[in-house]
């Protein structure tokens, strides 16, 4: 009996202290922290961070917010070459621009020749050059154009023959052709008689080699007597260097067979 009081007495002293332990473990949740309004004078965004954003962006006088500005850079087009001021693009090699491989300028003159003398064409009648030419027209019947503005030396070959302003003489005596030769695009002089151009060759050196024939004793017998120069730029000049170098002056010089040519 005296075992089992004291068992019970022994339990309720566990329960008492069980229910202790229990309030004395109560966990008291912390008061939340209040957070204070924002007073009166203070704008919102007026923190440090914003504070840097608006400084970039308004003036410093407190206008109005100032805007960047973005360059955009754009490439030149290799394929789409630059205007010329006036909204044309330009070609490599047109009149005006620096001839290929540098050194002179391309020739540029009020009438392209190419247009004004086409191959295989027979625009008329030539004027001469001055007054030994008299009356005397020379009217062309054939074009063999080798013009090049870019190039130091170029040459075009008329064929025809003398005539009066009116119309061709139209006798074999009156048959000739003639030459105008050209230094980087430019007239050397105007078109110049020589009886019957034979051949014109340009050289790897940029000289020319120009062969000519001339009538013999008569005009039945025909062309008789071949000749052949080699011409070359010296001091901005057309100058005969090697072959039959005084034939070549006799009839380059002789005013009586010089013609105007038509551009200038």
């Amino acid at each position: 009996m005296r075992h089992t009081t004291r068992a019970i007495a022994s339990i309720a002293a566990v329960a008492t202290l069980a229910t202790g332990c229990a309030t004395t473990d109560e966990i008291t949740e912390p008061n939340e922290t209040a957070i204070a309004e924002p007073s009166a004078d203070t704008a919102p965004g007026d923190g440090a961070g914003d504070g840097a954003g608006k400084e970039a962006n308004e003036g410093a006088d407190g206008s109005a917010p100032i805007e960047p500005v973005t360059e955009e850079v754009v490439a030149d087009d290799p394929a789409n070459p630059p205007a010329d001021g006036n909204g044309d693009e330009q070609a490599p090699g047109a009149p005006g621009e620096a001839a290929p491989g540098g050194g002179e300028e391309c020739g540029a003159l009020p009438t392209d020749p190419r247009e004004q003398y086409p191959s295989g064409t027979a625009p008329g009648r030539m004027p001469g050059l001055g007054d030994e030419t008299g009356e005397d027209s020379y009217w062309i019947e054939d074009i063999e154009n080798n013009y090049d503005p870019c190039m130091p030396l170029s040459w075009i070959v008329f064929r025809g023959s003398l005539g009066h302003v009116d119309r061709p003489a139209g006798t074999a005596a009156s048959m000739t052709d003639g030459i105008a030769f050209y230094i980087n695009g430019k007239p050397v002089k105007g078109m110049q008689l020589f009886t019957a151009v034979e051949d014109v060759t340009r050289n790897a050196d940029d000289s020319v080699n120009f062969a000519w024939g001339e009538l013999g004793e008569t005009t039945a017998a025909g062309i008789t007597d071949h000749y052949s120069v080699t011409l070359r730029i010296e001091n901005g000049e057309l100058t005969a260097v090697d072959g039959d170098v005084d034939q070549f002056y006799g009839k380059w010089n002789d005013p009586r067979k010089q013609y105007q040519l038509g551009h200038g």
